[in-house]
């Protein structure tokens, strides 16, 4: 991949074979200016769960690591800007999207970093302002996961505006595998949906929206809402299995007197007084965007959601 990307004299700039480190690469943080090397990360080559717990593989941080910077692949202009966890999500990111690659800075947070962003952004802003150009977009490229989720939700909040434009750059959703649903919920959906005479795609999107289609009780936001499919639990409250099929007939229930003339529906109504100001537009917009994914047939049904 970085043969591809980068020309031959810098391949071994980026990636170092390690073996004194349980066989792993070495992934080396370039300073985009100077061209050094501010950091390292490093992941291991072999699956050995008893050393190395859940995870599996060996990961370490260089601890002379310069903070605020990762891995990182400039193709041209940074025009935009993709953020993701780690290296290897990276790689597996530019492999799959090869084509795509142009005027594109691809970071890695090392991690869930808020100060990453920060740092190239403000890097791609003083490069590119030389060309009195601007970064035209920034996606968070995280897990399908609730930390992933709730780092986005933290994110979506940061922007900017370009001065050449006057427009509105905000951060976008990347979460790989975002629009895969359980299969075994089909059935359940789709029987509340007829029997409560509602559309399926909006009983999907509401428990998206709410818990990211787990099927517990937690609330998958920083925000506190009064939501149906999970709730902000404390440190003393413990996480428990829900009844989904009964859940999607209370929701189902609401959406009914949410529906509107052209058979959508008012999600702002639907979370009205269920939050602060700020937890209703999060909570509408989210729900808005999945039901109109779902309606044009965006998601698919797997066996198993991957994260």
């Amino acid at each position: 991949m970085i043969a591809e990307l980068k020309p031959k004299h810098e391949r071994q700039n980026f990636l170092v074979q390690d073996d004194r480190l349980d066989h792993a690469v070495a992934f080396l943080w370039k300073d985009p200016q100077t061209k050094e090397t501010v950091g390292a990360s490093y992941q291991g080559t072999f699956i050995d769960y008893e050393r190395f717990g859940e995870r599996g593989t060996y990961k370490h941080i260089d601890k002379n690591s310069t903070a605020n910077h990762g891995f990182n692949l400039k193709i041209g202009d940074p025009k935009q800007l993709k953020f993701f966890e780690s290296s290897i999500d990276l790689l597996s990111y530019a492999a799959l999207n090869r084509d795509q690659l142009n005027d594109t800075w691809l970071v890695s947070m090392e991690g869930l970093k808020h100060h990453v962003i920060s740092h190239y952004f403000g890097e791609a802003v003083s490069e590119l302002r030389k060309k009195q150009a601007f970064p035209q977009s920034i996606e968070i490229c995280v897990d399908n996961d609730r930390a992933g989720h709730i780092f986005y939700e933290k994110e979506q909040l940061m922007g900017a505006v370009d001065p050449f434009t006057n427009q509105k750059v905000r951060c976008e959703r990347g979460i790989a595998n975002d629009w895969q649903v359980p299969k075994e919920y089909k059935v359940i959906y789709e029987e509340v949906a007829k029997e409560m005479k509602v559309e399926p795609e909006a009983i999907m999107a509401i428990h998206k929206t709410e818990n990211n289609l787990q099927l517990t009780n937690q609330l998958v936001s920083a925000h506190k809402v009064n939501a149906s499919f999970g709730q902000q639990l404390s440190v003393n409250d413990s996480i428990e299995a829900i009844n989904l099929k009964d859940i999607c007939r209370e929701v189902a229930k609401e959406l009914k007197g949410c529906e509107r003339v052209d058979g959508t529906y008012d999600f702002d109504r639907f979370y009205q007084e269920k939050g602060d100001i700020n937890a209703q537009i999060l909570f509408s917009y989210k729900a808005e965007q999945y039901y109109k994914g779902y309606k044009n047939h965006e998601h698919e049904f797997v066996p198993e959601v991957k994260k």
